[in-house]
């Protein structure tokens, strides 16, 4: 079930094997909005950060907007680059858990409608949900 804040998950868990009888339980799971699988740096990587890029898309509109859980001292931070991987622009640092925060560009840049980038992640102690274009 789809809710604003959350995410929950509905099953059935047991004390013992599908076999035969045995204490059934029914279950409930949440999950944060857009935290259903994310990237994030490999599990026992201390000190590292890991580099996510994406294939060239549109912009849908005019912020772009992530969802990520942070981990002190982490952080997220977003580059758009052209087609041909130039940087175009670099946003603020992501320092905190968020969920659909907007990205604020440096120096004044801002995302076109049907403009073509490419965007590239930066984690460090973070993992990164979803990222999408609003308005």
């Amino acid at each position: 079930m789809f809710l604003e804040e959350e995410i929950r998950i509905y099953y059935g868990g047991s004390d013992g094997k599908h076999t035969s009888w045995r204490n059934g339980f029914l279950c409930l799971a949440t999950l944060r909005p857009d935290g259903f699988a994310g990237y994030e740096p490999i599990a026992g990587e201390t000190d590292k950060t890991a580099a996510i890029t994406t294939r060239a898309l549109a912009v849908g509109a005019g912020s772009l907007c992530v969802s990520a859980d942070v981990a002190p001292p982490g952080y997220v931070k977003v580059a758009v680059l052209d087609k041909d991987d130039k940087p175009l622009a670099e946003g603020e640092l992501v320092t905190t858990t968020a969920t659909d925060t907007p990205i604020d560009w440096k120096d004044g840049f801002s995302l076109k409608k049907d403009q073509q980038i490419k965007l590239r992640f930066e984690l460090r102690e973070a993992k990164l949900f979803s990222f999408s274009f609003k308005d």
